[in-house]
């Protein structure tokens, strides 16, 4: 059989100078080394698509060339993002001989030891200390063993409290020691993907792009020594849906220590060290560990499995890198940066395109109202009622938000924020014809949502498939307001339509979930829509699948920072409709263009003449 090698393809993208070091490296490389010898194989693909091999701890290049060629496996290509190179030609030298380096290993469970025991011994020789927090299971039984196998490079072996999962001993037990530390590794024993079951593909990745080989560590270290990164971390591995790049639960957390480190606490999309595996220089390790946390400070376990501390930290770590964060890619043996990983992410949600095909194995479908089934095509929130200000005045925009702030504070389970319950509000703090107001932003919002054809279609083709379809909504709208939206554009009712302001329950806190768990019993629950916490994660807690509609805003992220900004100035024009499947139709039925279109909520812009039978103001 001929040599599988593509000798040029390996030389560009791992590094090596001749064939020789090629073969060598191929012949030797160790069972976490998933780099590829071939543009067009894909280990991390090759083991997606082939279940039985994770069961069985397969290594994919190993596997494909004794026997998968042969049975024909399904194979996909390498491909890798355009991102940048972070390095230069001094990173594949060997680190300082005075730089001080450490692997920090988190083993809470006592069928890892034998795992981290193997993988670390099979780099033919530890090159730097190790020290090891544990669980008193992990102690008792392997103490002794561990002393053997790490011998005089162990300088901590310590048992832990079982509180703050994985960074309690990063920022608490070991903060001390790891001060003395120029590049500092952390790997952990983890067991799932936010699944419930026992997984070790997403570990084997992790690890097998943080400590593969001998070679792959000292190009991360030389990174980190060199002042290019300050945090190294795996990209995202493919079994990871791509909303896990976002602060999901974690906003509270999160922007809480981002304000004590003096960051900004802009929360959504990050690229960040999912998975809470990496390597970090002791700039990034010295300010986390000035927050002095304690044990105290983390959940008791078992914890939630997300908007935890221990989860902000994660996203921290990303924040406090900012740029001089680089993502290895194991495939290529590439870099990319944050800003690549992100769009990345963001792509990879699922292609509308294939939501017929989805829902067709499914009985229950849930679609959200806001962004998903419709969008504004003024691309603003706020701007129907920054219409009815200039309208009528009286501070209308202020004033109701603040009274729609109130009456959520003083919510309690069971109940949600309506319209009318905003105007009664207004009234009862002398604004001027309240009712007439809501009505009238009511009618401004209408009138600017249009379809969203593609989320449409699936929508139309659910009811097609006698599925039991619902339109479900977080909003202070009444059912009326959906249903006048659906007649407008020809668009079939649902079975039924939840709406928190009637019904009182929410996605967001998770209630409307709750309900909908029961009335889902053993069917197979599908929802649609465009909010990564309420819509995708709250609904997966309650056993739906979820399916991600990409929000109109993330669309901008593939363009440059001029383009970008000339966008969000244009998507924010309440003059401009905004539809990408289709032309935007007008924003306002008749009746109300004629009267209110030559009002423009920004000041600054001039009123324009819009009908020859008006006078210009």
């Amino acid at each position: 059989m001929s040599d599988p090698i593509d000798y040029a393809f390996c030389r560009k993208q791992h590094g090596f100078q001749t064939d020789e070091q090629v073969r060598d490296w191929f012949s030797q490389a160790t069972p976490l080394d998933y780099r590829t010898f071939s543009p067009n194989f894909s280990p991390i693909d090759y083991l997606v698509e082939n279940e039985d091999l994770v069961k069985a701890g397969a290594h994919p290049v190993t596997h494909y060339l004794s026997s998968g060629r042969a049975e024909r496996r399904p194979i996909k290509p390498a491909t890798e993002l355009r991102g940048y190179d972070a390095e230069n030609a001094a990173t594949r030298d060997m680190a300082p001989a005075d730089a001080r380096v450490v692997i920090v290993l988190h083993i809470y469970y006592p069928t890892f030891v034998p795992y981290f025991i193997s993988r670390l011994l099979a780099l033919g020789g530890l090159m730097w200390d190790v020290m090891i927090s544990a669980s008193a299971d992990v102690i008792r039984e392997h103490e002794e063993t561990l002393r053997v196998a790490f011998g005089d490079r162990l300088r901590i072996l310590m048992e832990v409290p079982n509180r703050g999962r994985n960074f309690a001993p990063l920022l608490v037990d070991f903060a001390a020691e790891l001060s003395a530390y120029d590049a500092i590794c952390h790997c952990h024993s983890k067991e799932s993907l936010h699944s419930g079951r026992r997984q070790t593909a997403w570990a084997d990745y992790l690890i097998a792009s943080l400590i593969g080989s001998q070679d792959v560590m000292r190009r991360h270290v030389n990174l980190i020594l060199s002042g290019a990164c300050d945090v190294i971390s795996p990209a995202p591995f493919i079994g990871m849906p791509p909303w896990a790049s976002h602060s999901l639960s974690n906003d509270a957390h999160f922007t809480e220590m981002c304000a004590r480190l003096g960051l900004d606490g802009t929360t959504g999309f990050m690229a960040y060290p999912v998975g809470g595996m990496l390597w970090m220089s002791k700039t990034v390790h010295a300010s986390l560990a000035s927050m002095a946390l304690k044990h105290d400070d983390f959940p008791p376990e078992p914890s939630r499995p997300d908007g935890e501390l221990h989860h902000a930290l994660e996203r921290l770590i990303g924040r406090l890198a900012g740029r001089k964060q680089a993502f290895y890619d194991q495939v290529t043996g590439r870099y990319w940066a944050p800003d690549a990983v992100l769009r990345e992410e963001v792509r990879r949600s699922a292609n509308a395109g294939d939501l017929p095909e989805i829902i067709n194995g499914h009985d229950i479908v849930t679609f959200d109202f806001f962004d998903t089934l419709c969008t504004r095509s003024t691309g603003d929130e706020e701007w129907a009622k920054r219409r009815v200000e200039f309208a009528i005045g009286q501070n209308y925009h202020m004033r109701r938000n603040a009274v729609e702030a109130q009456l959520r504070a003083g919510l309690h389970p069971g109940e949600d924020v309506s319209l009318p319950l905003i105007a009664q509000a207004l009234t009862r703090e002398g604004f001027i014809d309240a009712i007439g107001a809501v009505a009238l932003e009511r009618a401004f919002d209408l009138a600017t949502l249009v379809p969203r054809p593609q989320i449409v279609h699936a929508y139309e083709h659910a009811i097609e498939k006698e599925k039991m379809v619902l339109i479900v909504s977080d909003s202070y709208y009444d059912q009326g307001f959906i249903r006048s939206f659906l007649l407008k554009h020809g668009i079939p009712e649902p079975k039924q339509i939840l709406i928190s302001a009637d019904v009182g329950l929410r996605k967001d806190r998770g209630d409307l979930w709750h309900h909908l768990g029961r009335v889902r019993g053993n069917s197979r629950g599908l929802h649609v829509g465009d909010n990564v916490h309420s819509d995708i994660q709250k609904a997966s807690e309650q056993g739906f699948s979820g399916f991600y509609v990409q929000h109109w805003r993330h669309e901008l992220l593939p363009f440059s920072g001029f383009s970008r900004n000339l966008l969000k100035r244009n998507l924010t024009n309440p003059g401009f409709a905004r539809s990408t499947d289709r032309a935007a139709p007008e924003v306002f039925d008749d009746d109300l263009q004629e009267r209110y279109l030559d009002i423009v909520p920004r000041r600054g812009v001039k009123r324009r003449n819009v009908s020859k039978n008006r006078v210009a103001r």
